[in-house]
């Protein structure tokens, strides 16, 4: 079983068929403490957590390479759909991994904790990649998007975000501010519907020193 995506310690229990006990525990905070998976509070459900499989060649091998020997086979598959997938994935955790730089390229210098978030209801799936709820009584809802070019925001994804937005609404107070911000790789491309993201950061405002 490989965690492609953020995942309960139910869902490894239930995929490892190992038992959600002190040994599944252990297993984890091994993993966790080697840097192979990352784990993070759900916003909104205390002692609840979540975990994400984090080593990047880890990540690599069992989507590309374990059952892929042929000699071409990344020269002939430069443009497909899995490969456009991975480098959506792939920037997510070049994000995930580079926390800190985002704190510092918002300006936050209060005490700060980063969660993240997902709900499955129905047919719709929210899922918010990174959340930093700061002491200020301001959210940032941090949306990681990869392109190759200025991102475009449209209609319907800015429909999506206001969706976002509205479920992290039910989880924090009211005196906490929601700002949305958009982490992509090359900013974003100017438009009508770019007024719902409060702060815009790039692929350089991870390498901030």
């Amino acid at each position: 079983m490989v965690i492609w995506e953020i995942i309960l310690k139910e869902e490894i229990s239930k995929g490892t068929g190992i038992p959600s006990n002190g040994d599944l525990t252990k297993y984890l905070n091994d993993l966790c403490n080697c840097d192979f998976i990352m784990v993070y509070p759900q916003m909104g459900k205390k002692n609840n957590v979540i975990y994400r499989l984090s080593d990047l060649y880890t990540l690599f091998y069992f989507r590309f390479l374990e059952n892929h020997t042929e000699e071409d086979f990344w020269s002939h598959n430069i443009d497909n759909p899995e490969r456009r997938a991975w480098t959506g994935y792939a920037f997510e955790e070049v994000c995930l991994w580079h926390q800190r730089q985002i704190k510092q390229a918002l300006d936050i210098k209060v005490s700060s904790q980063c969660s993240t978030y997902r709900k499955n209801d129905g047919d719709y799936r929210t899922q918010i990649d990174l959340i930093i709820d700061r002491r200020d009584d301001i959210v940032n809802l941090c949306e990681i998007k990869f392109s190759i070019a200025p991102y475009v925001i449209d209609s319907t994804y800015q429909g999506k975000l206001e969706k976002k937005k509205e479920v992290l609404s039910t989880l924090t107070s009211k005196q906490q501010s929601i700002h949305l911000t958009m982490i992509t790789t090359f900013g974003i491309k100017p438009g009508k519907h770019n007024s719902i993201i409060d702060t815009s950061l790039t692929l350089e405002d991870l390498f901030i020193r």
